[in-house]
Order: C-alpha cells, then sequence, then structure tokens
C-alpha cells in the first residue's frame, strides 16, 4: 500500500528542519535492551539529560516495570544503555539508582493507580567514570532543550523499535525510528479526561507515514520506542538563524500508542515534578526554569 501524502500541517520545505533535528536526537537518545540467555532484545527508549551536574536518563514508566519483573523472574536477566554505537559495553541499569513517578492516591487500588500513573521514570547515574564513558559517545541535554508550550507545529519522535533491530548474539544493530507527524485531531479516548488533557499530548499516529527527509515510509510498530522524547520543531522567524538547539525541543515523554490514531506522550511538567522530589537542589533548578517559563510547580 502507497503512504498518503504529507499530512496539510506539515509542508514539504519543513522536513530540511528535520533532518538536523534528527541528527540532534540521535545524539541523547539510547536504546534500554534486555539481556538473557545470548540473546537480546530492546525493551524501551530513553534520553539523556543533565540537570546541574546530575546525571539522568528519563524513559517511560512501564518499561522500567517490565525491566524488573523480568529481572525479578530471572536472576540471569540483565539490562542496561550503550556506551558507543558501535561496541557492545553497556551501563548496566540494575546498578543505576531509579526513580519511578506514581501519582496513585489509593495503593490498595489498582484502578486509580492506572487513572494516576503519569508512566515516567528517571534514572539518575551517581559513577563518575560511567558518566565520563557515556559523554564520549553521547550527548547529555539541559532544561533549556525543553519546552512546555504545545503548538500546532510539526512534531518528531526518535527511538529504537525492536521491529527494526538485530540480534547477533547480545550484541544489538538497527535502523532508529524517525518519524515526522502533527497534533492529533481526532476523537479523544473515553479516558481522556479534563486532567488528563492537561498531562499528556496526543499526536497522530499512521503506519503510511513520513520519515524526517520526507520520503513516505511504512512505519514499524512502535515496540520499543516507549520512552522515547517527543520533539516540537519550531521554522525559525523573519531574521533568525535556524538551529536545533534552539528550534527543536523536548515536550513529552512517549508512554502509549493507538494504531493508526495516536501516539500519547506524557508532557514535560510530569517530568519536572518527578525530578523535584528526588531533591532540594533539583527542586530550586526545576523551579528556577519554570519560572523563566512563567510557570508554577504542579502538585
Amino acid at each position: 500500500m502507497a503512504a498518503k501524502k504529507p499530512d496539510s500541517q506539515i509542508k514539504i520545505e519543513q522536513y530540511s528542519m528535520f533532518v538536523a533535528a534528527r541528527a540532534y536526537a540521535e545524539s541523547c537518545t539510547v536504546p534500554i535492551v534486555g539481556e538473557l540467555a545470548g540473546s537480546a532484545g530492546v525493551y524501551g527508549t530513553g534520553t539523556l539529560f543533565r540537570i546541574d551536574a546530575r546525571f539522568f536518563l528519563i524513559t517511560a514508566g512501564h518499561v522500567t516495570d517490565a525491566l524488573a519483573s523480568d529481572a525479578a523472574a530471572n536472576s540471569d536477566f540483565a539490562y542496561g544503555i550503550p556506551t558507543s554505537r558501535r561496541k557492545n559495553a553497556k551501563i548496566q541499569l540494575p546498578h543505576v539508582h531509579l526513580y519511578r513517578l506514581d501519582s496513585a492516591k489509593d495503593d490498595n487500588d489498582p484502578s486509580a493507580k492506572e487513572r494516576n500513573d503519569p508512566d515516567v521514570s528517571i534514572y539518575e547515574f551517581l559513577n563518575p567514570a560511567e558518566i565520563a564513558d557515556l559523554q564520549k559517545t553521547w550527548h547529555f541535554l539541559q532544561l533549556g532543550n525543553v519546552s512546555l508550550e504545545y503548538p500546532d507545529t510539526p512534531y518528531m519522535v526518535f527511538g529504537f523499535p525492536a521491529a527494526t533491530t538485530r540480534h547477533v548474539g547480545t550484541s544489538l544493530t538497527g535502523t532508529p525510528l524517525s518519524y515526522v507527524t502533527a497534533i492529533h485531531t481526532g476523537d479523544l479516548p473515553e479516558t481522556f479526561t479534563a486532567d488528563r488533557k492537561q498531562d499528556y499530548l496526543l499526536i497522530k499516529h499512521m503506519e503510511d507515514g513520513f520519515d524526517t527527509k520526507g520520503r513516505a515510509v511504512r512505519l514499524p510498530p512502535p515496540k520499543g520506542i516507549s520512552g522515547c522524547s517527543v520533539w516540537a520543531v519550531h521554522g525559525a522567524e523573519e531574521g533568525e538563524v535556524w538551529a536545533p538547539t534552539s528550534h527543536a525541543k523536548v515536550v513529552a515523554v512517549e508512554t502509549a500508542y493507538c494504531r493508526n490514531e495516536y501516539i500519547r506522550g506524557t508532557k514535560w511538567p510530569s517530568v519536572l515534578y518527578a525530578l523535584s522530589e528526588i531533591s532540594p537542589d533539583l527542586e530550586k533548578s526545576v523551579d528556577s526554569f519554570l519560572r523563566r517559563n512563567g510557570r508554577r510547580m504542579k502538585r
């Protein structure tokens, strides 16, 4: 089946911006890999961030839940992220401190947990040698790379689908997904209440879509991209010089999708809330960022 024409909200000439935006996203995005009995698979995707002098990997909560479940079921199960694009060396995430944001108000009510869980997890790297290894290959974003605005502009998803990853023993090679789309304008899910609309961003998902070069592609199943960043890519105003560092901004963490309908992302205010709960110093940094953007801490 041939891919459809580009959505009218995304002009063909805009795709040139996404070539640079894709390269920028690739510099800070890593696959989260699980290994058992000589084989490996992608469980999700994460984005690297530095806040003050602390280093983090931000992903979806259900990704870390799945990893913890498989690790509990089999003591030989290992999981981590690559320190390099070419070498098979990994930082083992069980040795990295995990913060799991869970806003459920009633731990004894599973439905309350599902309704209130923003589905965000944060790993903090504490080992200086591991941080140095990561910095040799990867770029850590900062809060200045985040936007709290959700305009009617093209959006990009960049992650590592399991379907495009080849396994050679415990080594993984594959093609990351870079997908250009727009705000979802169709019917909202029944569970998408007013408060959920504040917390979540919905963008369009189509199996026949477009990559960052404007080429029609058949998109693979999104399994594996869970936890990746959703990027808003803005054009330059008159007199501005376009650059991915200033015009491509992270706005959400991908947490769910409905086939041929939408991709759901948890908006970054929930991530900021999670970061602020880690320590008083981070709370101060988050509060300063919010004030610069005319916002207050969400409680």
